[in-house]
Protein backbone atom coordinates (compact mmCIF):
# COMPACT_ATOMS: atom_id res chain seq x y z
CA UNK A 1 0.00 0.00 0.00
CA UNK A 2 1.14 3.49 -0.82
CA UNK A 3 0.68 5.63 2.30
CA UNK A 4 0.45 8.87 0.34
CA UNK A 5 -2.44 7.43 -1.66
CA UNK A 6 -4.15 6.04 1.43
CA UNK A 7 -4.32 9.36 3.24
CA UNK A 8 -6.70 11.86 1.75
CA UNK A 9 -6.05 15.14 3.55
CA UNK A 10 -9.49 16.42 2.50
CA UNK A 11 -11.00 13.94 4.93
CA UNK A 12 -9.66 16.13 7.73
CA UNK A 13 -11.81 19.00 6.43
CA UNK A 14 -8.74 21.19 6.11
CA UNK A 15 -6.47 22.34 3.32
CA UNK A 16 -2.69 22.33 3.30
CA UNK A 17 -2.42 19.86 6.14
CA UNK A 18 1.24 19.45 7.03
CA UNK A 19 2.62 15.91 6.92
CA UNK A 20 4.26 16.41 10.33
CA UNK A 21 0.84 17.18 11.82
CA UNK A 22 -0.45 13.86 10.50
CA UNK A 23 2.65 12.12 11.80
CA UNK A 24 2.20 13.61 15.27
CA UNK A 25 -1.46 12.62 15.21
CA UNK A 26 -0.38 9.06 14.46
CA UNK A 27 1.53 9.09 17.75
CA UNK A 28 -1.75 9.55 19.59
CA UNK A 29 -3.02 6.14 18.42
CA UNK A 30 -3.00 3.72 21.37
CA UNK A 31 -3.56 0.01 20.78
CA UNK A 32 -4.40 -2.57 23.43
CA UNK A 33 -4.58 -6.32 22.78
CA UNK A 34 -5.80 -9.06 25.08
CA UNK A 35 -6.58 -12.66 24.12
CA UNK A 36 -7.70 -11.99 20.56
CA UNK A 37 -9.51 -8.76 21.42
CA UNK A 38 -8.02 -5.52 20.16
CA UNK A 39 -8.99 -2.00 21.15
CA UNK A 40 -7.69 1.15 19.55
CA UNK A 41 -7.93 4.54 21.30
CA UNK A 42 -7.14 8.07 20.24
CA UNK A 43 -5.59 10.27 22.94
CA UNK A 44 -6.24 13.91 22.25
CA UNK A 45 -4.53 17.22 22.94
CA UNK A 46 -6.12 20.50 23.92
CA UNK A 47 -6.05 22.71 20.83
CA UNK A 48 -5.16 25.81 22.92
CA UNK A 49 -2.60 24.57 25.46
CA UNK A 50 -1.31 21.78 23.23
CA UNK A 51 -1.02 19.48 26.24
CA UNK A 52 -2.73 16.24 27.16
CA UNK A 53 -5.92 16.96 29.12
CA UNK A 54 -5.99 15.13 32.42
CA UNK A 55 -9.21 13.66 33.78
CA UNK A 56 -9.50 14.87 37.40
CA UNK A 57 -11.65 11.93 38.51
CA UNK A 58 -9.67 9.06 37.03
CA UNK A 59 -6.34 10.80 36.67
CA UNK A 60 -6.04 9.28 33.21
CA UNK A 61 -5.37 10.90 29.89
CA UNK A 62 -8.41 11.71 27.80
CA UNK A 63 -8.83 8.94 25.28
CA UNK A 64 -11.58 8.14 22.80
CA UNK A 65 -12.42 4.65 21.56
CA UNK A 66 -11.80 4.34 17.81
CA UNK A 67 -12.27 0.65 17.10
CA UNK A 68 -12.69 -2.81 18.58
CA UNK A 69 -11.73 -6.10 16.93
CA UNK A 70 -12.82 -9.55 18.04
CA UNK A 71 -10.46 -11.67 15.95
CA UNK A 72 -11.95 -15.01 17.06
CA UNK A 73 -15.51 -14.16 16.01
CA UNK A 74 -14.46 -11.91 13.12
CA UNK A 75 -16.36 -8.89 14.42
CA UNK A 76 -14.95 -5.39 14.05
CA UNK A 77 -16.58 -2.21 15.34
CA UNK A 78 -15.38 1.24 14.32
CA UNK A 79 -16.49 4.57 15.79
CA UNK A 80 -15.71 7.21 13.12
CA UNK A 81 -14.92 10.71 14.38
CA UNK A 82 -12.94 13.73 13.27
CA UNK A 83 -9.26 13.55 14.28
CA UNK A 84 -8.02 16.86 12.91
CA UNK A 85 -7.32 19.03 15.99
CA UNK A 86 -7.71 22.35 14.12
CA UNK A 87 -11.20 21.47 12.90
CA UNK A 88 -14.26 22.88 14.72
CA UNK A 89 -15.63 19.33 14.52
CA UNK A 90 -12.62 17.85 16.30
CA UNK A 91 -13.55 14.60 18.11
CA UNK A 92 -17.17 14.86 16.96
CA UNK A 93 -18.74 11.92 15.08
CA UNK A 94 -18.39 12.16 11.32
CA UNK A 95 -22.03 11.16 10.77
CA UNK A 96 -25.22 10.50 12.68
CA UNK A 97 -24.25 6.83 12.61
CA UNK A 98 -22.21 6.18 15.78
CA UNK A 99 -20.62 2.87 14.84
CA UNK A 100 -20.07 0.63 11.85
CA UNK A 101 -19.87 -3.10 12.50
CA UNK A 102 -18.19 -5.59 10.15
CA UNK A 103 -19.33 -9.20 10.58
CA UNK A 104 -17.40 -12.06 9.00
CA UNK A 105 -14.42 -10.01 7.79
CA UNK A 106 -10.88 -10.95 8.79
CA UNK A 107 -9.57 -7.53 9.84
CA UNK A 108 -6.25 -6.77 11.48
CA UNK A 109 -4.11 -3.75 12.42
CA UNK A 110 -0.82 -3.52 10.58
CA UNK A 111 1.71 -0.91 9.57
CA UNK A 112 1.66 0.68 6.15
CA UNK A 113 4.34 -0.45 3.72
CA UNK A 114 6.55 2.49 4.68
CA UNK A 115 5.98 1.79 8.38
CA UNK A 116 4.69 5.30 9.14
CA UNK A 117 0.99 4.68 9.79
CA UNK A 118 -1.22 2.10 11.47
CA UNK A 119 -3.79 0.76 9.05
CA UNK A 120 -6.65 -1.72 9.01
CA UNK A 121 -6.27 -4.57 6.54
CA UNK A 122 -9.31 -6.48 5.28
CA UNK A 123 -11.89 -3.68 5.13
CA UNK A 124 -14.24 -3.34 2.11
CA UNK A 125 -13.02 -0.86 -0.51
CA UNK A 126 -15.42 1.90 0.54
CA UNK A 127 -13.74 2.51 3.90
CA UNK A 128 -10.70 4.41 5.11
CA UNK A 129 -8.06 2.15 6.56
CA UNK A 130 -5.65 4.65 8.15
CA UNK A 131 -6.40 4.98 11.87
CA UNK A 132 -5.17 8.56 12.14
CA UNK A 133 -7.94 9.58 9.74
CA UNK A 134 -10.59 8.55 12.21
CA UNK A 135 -11.81 5.70 9.97
CA UNK A 136 -15.27 5.70 8.36
CA UNK A 137 -16.16 6.03 4.70
CA UNK A 138 -13.77 7.32 2.10
CA UNK A 139 -14.66 10.82 0.99
CA UNK A 140 -16.29 9.73 -2.28
CA UNK A 141 -18.64 7.45 -0.34
CA UNK A 142 -19.57 9.81 2.51
CA UNK A 143 -22.98 10.20 0.86
CA UNK A 144 -23.95 6.71 2.03
CA UNK A 145 -23.66 7.55 5.73
CA UNK A 146 -25.03 11.06 5.31
CA UNK A 147 -28.11 9.90 3.41
CA UNK A 148 -28.81 7.17 5.93
CA UNK A 149 -28.53 9.68 8.79
CA UNK A 150 -30.77 12.10 6.93
CA UNK A 151 -33.51 9.57 6.21
CA UNK A 152 -33.09 7.47 9.39
CA UNK A 153 -32.13 9.93 12.17
CA UNK A 154 -32.57 7.20 14.80
CA UNK A 155 -30.15 4.87 13.03
CA UNK A 156 -27.02 4.63 15.19
CA UNK A 157 -25.56 1.45 13.73
CA UNK A 158 -24.55 0.34 10.25
CA UNK A 159 -23.85 -3.40 9.99
CA UNK A 160 -21.80 -4.76 7.09
CA UNK A 161 -22.24 -8.52 6.78
CA UNK A 162 -19.99 -10.75 4.74
CA UNK A 163 -23.08 -12.87 4.03
CA UNK A 164 -26.76 -12.80 4.95
CA UNK A 165 -29.51 -10.44 3.88
CA UNK A 166 -29.73 -6.65 3.75
CA UNK A 167 -32.46 -5.03 5.82
CA UNK A 168 -33.55 -1.77 7.45
CA UNK A 169 -34.58 -1.46 11.09
CA UNK A 170 -35.45 1.57 13.20
CA UNK A 171 -32.01 1.92 14.82
CA UNK A 172 -29.80 -0.08 12.45
CA UNK A 173 -29.27 -0.89 8.79
CA UNK A 174 -27.67 -4.11 7.56
CA UNK A 175 -26.00 -4.38 4.16
CA UNK A 176 -24.44 -7.59 2.88
CA UNK A 177 -21.13 -7.65 1.04
CA UNK A 178 -22.66 -8.20 -2.39
CA UNK A 179 -25.10 -5.31 -2.07
CA UNK A 180 -22.38 -3.07 -0.66
CA UNK A 181 -20.14 -3.74 -3.63
CA UNK A 182 -23.03 -3.04 -6.02
CA UNK A 183 -23.54 0.33 -4.27
CA UNK A 184 -19.84 1.11 -4.61
CA UNK A 185 -19.78 0.26 -8.32
CA UNK A 186 -22.93 2.30 -8.91
CA UNK A 187 -21.47 5.37 -7.20
CA UNK A 188 -18.20 4.91 -9.11
CA UNK A 189 -20.13 4.90 -12.41
CA UNK A 190 -21.92 8.11 -11.45
CA UNK A 191 -18.63 9.80 -10.53
CA UNK A 192 -16.94 8.64 -13.72
CA UNK A 193 -19.84 9.82 -15.82
CA UNK A 194 -19.72 13.15 -14.03
CA UNK A 195 -16.01 13.49 -14.80
CA UNK A 196 -16.70 12.80 -18.47
CA UNK A 197 -19.48 15.41 -18.53
CA UNK A 198 -17.26 17.99 -16.85
CA UNK A 199 -14.37 17.27 -19.21
CA UNK A 200 -16.66 17.53 -22.23
CA UNK A 201 -18.23 20.78 -20.99
CA UNK A 202 -14.83 22.35 -20.38
CA UNK A 203 -13.60 21.27 -23.82
CA UNK A 204 -16.72 22.65 -25.50
CA UNK A 205 -16.44 25.93 -23.59
CA UNK A 206 -12.79 26.43 -24.62
CA UNK A 207 -13.62 25.56 -28.22
CA UNK A 208 -16.51 28.05 -28.28
CA UNK A 209 -14.71 30.89 -26.51
CA UNK A 210 -11.44 30.67 -28.46
CA UNK A 211 -11.66 28.82 -31.78
CA UNK A 212 -15.29 29.42 -32.73
CA UNK A 213 -15.33 32.97 -31.38
CA UNK A 214 -12.15 34.04 -33.21
CA UNK A 215 -12.55 31.98 -36.40
CA UNK A 216 -16.23 30.97 -36.74
CA UNK A 217 -15.94 30.00 -40.40
CA UNK A 218 -13.13 27.55 -39.82
CA UNK A 219 -14.51 26.35 -36.49
CA UNK A 220 -18.33 26.17 -36.69
CA UNK A 221 -20.48 26.17 -33.58
CA UNK A 222 -20.72 22.88 -31.72
CA UNK A 223 -23.74 22.00 -29.67
CA UNK A 224 -24.16 19.51 -26.88
CA UNK A 225 -25.69 16.32 -28.29
CA UNK A 226 -29.09 15.38 -26.91
CA UNK A 227 -28.83 12.88 -24.08
CA UNK A 228 -32.45 12.37 -23.25
CA UNK A 229 -31.70 9.38 -21.00
CA UNK A 230 -29.85 11.61 -18.53
CA UNK A 231 -32.60 14.24 -18.54
CA UNK A 232 -35.44 11.75 -18.33
CA UNK A 233 -33.77 9.78 -15.53
CA UNK A 234 -33.34 13.00 -13.60
CA UNK A 235 -36.79 14.48 -14.19
CA UNK A 236 -38.72 11.25 -13.71
CA UNK A 237 -37.66 11.23 -10.02
CA UNK A 238 -38.85 14.79 -9.39
CA UNK A 239 -42.14 15.09 -7.49
CA UNK A 240 -43.32 18.41 -8.87
CA UNK A 241 -46.34 18.51 -6.56
CA UNK A 242 -44.44 17.96 -3.33
CA UNK A 243 -41.13 19.59 -4.22
CA UNK A 244 -40.63 23.15 -3.11
CA UNK A 245 -39.61 24.39 -6.54
CA UNK A 246 -39.28 28.11 -7.12
CA UNK A 247 -41.03 29.82 -10.02
CA UNK A 248 -37.69 30.34 -11.73
CA UNK A 249 -36.83 26.65 -11.41
CA UNK A 250 -40.24 25.67 -12.76
CA UNK A 251 -39.70 27.92 -15.74
CA UNK A 252 -36.30 26.35 -16.26
CA UNK A 253 -37.75 22.82 -16.16
CA UNK A 254 -40.52 23.80 -18.57
CA UNK A 255 -37.95 25.33 -20.87
CA UNK A 256 -35.92 22.11 -20.81
CA UNK A 257 -39.03 20.04 -21.52
CA UNK A 258 -40.14 22.26 -24.41
CA UNK A 259 -36.69 22.26 -25.96
CA UNK A 260 -36.38 18.48 -25.66
CA UNK A 261 -39.85 17.96 -27.15
CA UNK A 262 -39.09 20.39 -29.95
CA UNK A 263 -35.72 18.80 -30.75
CA UNK A 264 -37.11 15.26 -30.64
CA UNK A 265 -40.19 16.01 -32.74
CA UNK A 266 -38.20 18.02 -35.28
CA UNK A 267 -35.83 15.09 -35.75
CA UNK A 268 -38.82 12.73 -35.95
CA UNK A 269 -40.53 14.92 -38.54
CA UNK A 270 -37.39 15.05 -40.69
CA UNK A 271 -36.94 11.29 -40.47
CA UNK A 272 -40.59 10.68 -41.35
CA UNK A 273 -40.39 13.05 -44.32
CA UNK A 274 -37.35 11.22 -45.72
CA UNK A 275 -38.96 7.84 -45.09
CA UNK A 276 -42.20 8.53 -46.96
CA UNK A 277 -40.35 10.05 -49.91
CA UNK A 278 -38.79 6.63 -50.62
CA UNK A 279 -40.29 3.44 -51.95
CA UNK A 280 -39.78 0.92 -49.15
CA UNK A 281 -41.48 -2.27 -48.13
CA UNK A 282 -44.59 -1.99 -45.99
CA UNK A 283 -42.70 -3.48 -43.02
CA UNK A 284 -40.36 -0.49 -43.02
CA UNK A 285 -43.20 1.94 -42.25
CA UNK A 286 -44.67 -0.44 -39.68
CA UNK A 287 -41.30 -0.65 -37.95
CA UNK A 288 -40.96 3.15 -37.84
CA UNK A 289 -44.37 3.57 -36.20
CA UNK A 290 -43.64 0.67 -33.88
CA UNK A 291 -40.58 2.53 -32.60
CA UNK A 292 -42.46 5.86 -32.38
CA UNK A 293 -45.90 4.95 -30.98
CA UNK A 294 -46.57 8.57 -30.05
CA UNK A 295 -47.23 9.20 -33.75
CA UNK A 296 -50.06 6.68 -33.79
CA UNK A 297 -51.73 8.53 -30.92
CA UNK A 298 -51.25 11.82 -32.78
CA UNK A 299 -52.68 10.47 -36.05
CA UNK A 300 -55.56 8.66 -34.31
CA UNK A 301 -56.58 11.90 -32.60
CA UNK A 302 -57.58 10.32 -29.26
CA UNK A 303 -55.73 9.20 -26.14
CA UNK A 304 -54.85 5.74 -27.42
CA UNK A 305 -51.84 3.73 -26.32
CA UNK A 306 -50.25 0.92 -28.28
CA UNK A 307 -51.55 -2.43 -27.05
CA UNK A 308 -50.11 -4.87 -29.56
CA UNK A 309 -48.52 -4.91 -33.00
CA UNK A 310 -49.51 -7.72 -35.36
CA UNK A 311 -52.06 -8.83 -32.75
CA UNK A 312 -54.20 -11.88 -33.45
CA UNK A 313 -57.89 -10.89 -33.40
CA UNK A 314 -59.46 -14.21 -34.38
CA UNK A 315 -60.79 -15.62 -37.65
CA UNK A 316 -58.90 -18.92 -37.87
CA UNK A 317 -60.74 -21.79 -39.52
CA UNK A 318 -60.61 -25.43 -38.42
CA UNK A 319 -57.44 -25.98 -40.43
CA UNK A 320 -55.73 -23.11 -38.51
CA UNK A 321 -55.70 -20.70 -41.45
CA UNK A 322 -57.14 -17.25 -42.26
CA UNK A 323 -56.25 -15.69 -38.91
CA UNK A 324 -56.61 -11.90 -38.78
CA UNK A 325 -53.66 -9.73 -37.68
CA UNK A 326 -54.01 -5.93 -37.85
CA UNK A 327 -50.75 -3.96 -38.01
CA UNK A 328 -51.48 -2.23 -34.70
CA UNK A 329 -54.07 -2.73 -32.02
CA UNK A 330 -54.47 0.32 -29.78
CA UNK A 331 -56.36 0.72 -26.54
CA UNK A 332 -58.16 3.83 -25.33
CA UNK A 333 -56.54 5.06 -22.10
CA UNK A 334 -59.86 5.93 -20.45
CA UNK A 335 -62.59 3.57 -21.72
CA UNK A 336 -60.27 0.64 -22.69
CA UNK A 337 -61.95 0.29 -26.08
CA UNK A 338 -59.81 -1.12 -28.89
CA UNK A 339 -58.79 0.68 -32.08
CA UNK A 340 -57.32 -0.90 -35.23
CA UNK A 341 -54.57 0.70 -37.32
CA UNK A 342 -53.72 -0.65 -40.76
CA UNK A 343 -50.62 0.50 -42.63
CA UNK A 344 -50.12 0.48 -46.41
CA UNK A 345 -47.29 2.01 -48.41
CA UNK A 346 -47.10 5.71 -49.41
CA UNK A 347 -46.88 4.55 -53.03
CA UNK A 348 -50.23 2.73 -52.81
CA UNK A 349 -52.69 3.99 -55.42
CA UNK A 350 -55.76 5.68 -54.02
CA UNK A 351 -57.94 5.64 -57.14
CA UNK A 352 -58.25 3.69 -60.35
CA UNK A 353 -56.70 5.44 -63.32
CA UNK A 354 -59.68 4.96 -65.62
CA UNK A 355 -62.89 6.80 -64.70
CA UNK A 356 -65.73 4.58 -63.49
CA UNK A 357 -68.44 6.80 -65.03
CA UNK A 358 -68.07 9.64 -67.49
CA UNK A 359 -64.84 11.58 -67.09
CA UNK A 360 -64.99 12.73 -63.46
CA UNK A 361 -66.05 9.78 -61.31
CA UNK A 362 -63.22 7.53 -60.11
CA UNK A 363 -63.52 4.36 -58.11
CA UNK A 364 -61.20 3.50 -55.22
CA UNK A 365 -58.22 1.42 -56.21
CA UNK A 366 -58.22 -2.32 -55.59
CA UNK A 367 -55.55 -1.77 -52.88
CA UNK A 368 -57.68 0.82 -51.08
CA UNK A 369 -60.97 -1.07 -51.25
CA UNK A 370 -59.13 -4.26 -50.29
CA UNK A 371 -57.66 -2.52 -47.23
CA UNK A 372 -61.15 -1.41 -46.18
CA UNK A 373 -62.44 -4.97 -46.53
CA UNK A 374 -59.44 -6.20 -44.54
CA UNK A 375 -60.25 -3.77 -41.73
CA UNK A 376 -63.93 -4.78 -41.65
CA UNK A 377 -62.95 -8.45 -41.33
CA UNK A 378 -60.57 -7.61 -38.48
CA UNK A 379 -63.25 -5.52 -36.77
CA UNK A 380 -65.83 -8.32 -37.02
CA UNK A 381 -63.48 -10.97 -35.67
CA UNK A 382 -62.24 -8.78 -32.83
CA UNK A 383 -65.76 -7.92 -31.68
CA UNK A 384 -66.83 -11.57 -31.96
CA UNK A 385 -63.84 -13.05 -30.14
CA UNK A 386 -63.02 -10.33 -27.57
CA UNK A 387 -64.10 -12.45 -24.58
CA UNK A 388 -61.81 -15.35 -25.48
CA UNK A 389 -58.96 -13.06 -26.53
CA UNK A 390 -59.13 -11.10 -23.26
CA UNK A 391 -59.19 -14.33 -21.29
CA UNK A 392 -56.00 -15.53 -22.95
CA UNK A 393 -54.02 -12.34 -22.31
CA UNK A 394 -52.70 -10.82 -19.09
CA UNK A 395 -54.48 -7.58 -20.00
CA UNK A 396 -58.06 -7.96 -18.75
CA UNK A 397 -59.16 -4.34 -19.14
CA UNK A 398 -59.77 -4.40 -22.85
CA UNK A 399 -63.08 -3.98 -24.70
CA UNK A 400 -64.40 -4.08 -28.27
CA UNK A 401 -67.38 -1.72 -28.51
CA UNK A 402 -68.13 -1.04 -32.19
CA UNK A 403 -64.40 -0.97 -32.95
CA UNK A 404 -63.14 1.96 -35.02
CA UNK A 405 -59.97 2.14 -37.06
CA UNK A 406 -57.41 4.15 -38.98
CA UNK A 407 -55.99 3.34 -42.41
CA UNK A 408 -52.75 5.10 -43.36
CA UNK A 409 -52.29 4.78 -47.09
CA UNK A 410 -50.94 6.55 -50.20
CA UNK A 411 -50.36 10.25 -50.73
CA UNK A 412 -52.91 12.97 -51.31
CA UNK A 413 -50.54 14.86 -53.62
CA UNK A 414 -50.79 11.93 -56.06
CA UNK A 415 -54.28 13.21 -56.90
CA UNK A 416 -53.55 15.94 -59.38
CA UNK A 417 -57.04 16.67 -60.73
CA UNK A 418 -59.96 18.23 -58.93
CA UNK A 419 -62.17 15.29 -59.97
CA UNK A 420 -59.65 12.91 -58.39
CA UNK A 421 -59.70 14.76 -55.10
CA UNK A 422 -63.50 14.96 -55.10
CA UNK A 423 -63.91 11.22 -55.76
CA UNK A 424 -61.44 10.36 -53.00
CA UNK A 425 -63.03 12.73 -50.49
CA UNK A 426 -66.52 11.39 -51.20
CA UNK A 427 -65.30 7.85 -50.75
CA UNK A 428 -63.35 8.25 -47.53
CA UNK A 429 -65.81 10.61 -45.84
CA UNK A 430 -68.58 8.05 -46.31
CA UNK A 431 -66.70 5.32 -44.48
CA UNK A 432 -68.54 4.55 -41.28
CA UNK A 433 -66.00 2.90 -38.99
CA UNK A 434 -62.59 3.61 -40.48
CA UNK A 435 -60.83 6.90 -41.06
CA UNK A 436 -58.54 7.09 -44.08
CA UNK A 437 -55.52 9.37 -43.87
CA UNK A 438 -52.63 9.70 -46.31
CA UNK A 439 -48.93 9.86 -45.48
CA UNK A 440 -48.51 13.47 -46.60
CA UNK A 441 -51.45 14.42 -44.39
CA UNK A 442 -49.72 12.66 -41.48
CA UNK A 443 -46.56 14.64 -42.24
CA UNK A 444 -48.50 17.90 -42.37
CA UNK A 445 -50.15 17.07 -39.05
CA UNK A 446 -46.73 16.45 -37.52
CA UNK A 447 -45.37 19.68 -39.02
CA UNK A 448 -48.25 21.68 -37.54
CA UNK A 449 -47.58 20.15 -34.15
CA UNK A 450 -43.87 21.03 -34.33
CA UNK A 451 -44.64 24.56 -35.56
CA UNK A 452 -47.06 25.08 -32.68
CA UNK A 453 -44.39 23.93 -30.24
CA UNK A 454 -41.87 26.24 -31.90
CA UNK A 455 -44.18 29.22 -31.34
CA UNK A 456 -44.50 28.55 -27.61
CA UNK A 457 -40.99 27.32 -26.95
CA UNK A 458 -39.24 28.98 -24.03
CA UNK A 459 -35.73 30.24 -24.31
CA UNK A 460 -33.31 28.45 -22.04
CA UNK A 461 -31.42 30.69 -19.60
CA UNK A 462 -27.84 31.35 -20.61
CA UNK A 463 -25.39 29.52 -18.36
CA UNK A 464 -23.16 31.83 -16.41
CA UNK A 465 -19.52 30.84 -16.14
CA UNK A 466 -17.53 31.82 -13.11
CA UNK A 467 -13.97 32.33 -14.26
CA UNK A 468 -12.78 31.79 -10.69
CA UNK A 469 -14.47 28.40 -10.40
CA UNK A 470 -12.80 25.35 -11.84
CA UNK A 471 -15.40 22.61 -12.22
Amino acid sequence: MDATEEINFDDFDADGLDFDVVKSAEERIKIEEDNGRIKCFYSYIDSVTDVIIEDEKTDKKHIKLLLEIDTKNKITKIYPFNTFAQSPNFLLPKYGIERIIFNGYKISIEKSDDGKFSVLKGLPKLFLSTLVQGLGFRREYHIIARKISEEQPNCSELIINKNGISEVNETSITINDMDLDAIRRGLDRIVEKGRDEISFSKSLFVYSEILHKLAPTKYPEKKVPLKKDVIYKTLRNVDFQKSNISSADKEGLLAIKDNIDFGYLTALKNEFEILISGNHKEECYQDFLQKNPMLLTLFAGSPYIQFKSQAYVGGKSFDNTNGKYPDFLLKHKIVNNTFIVEIKKPSTKLLEITPYRGTDVFAPSDELSGAISQFLAQKYNLETNIANLAHETEEKNIEAYNVQGLLIVGKLNSLTEKSHKRSFELYRNNQKNVRIITYDECLEQLRSFVDHLSDKIRKLPTEEYDENTDA
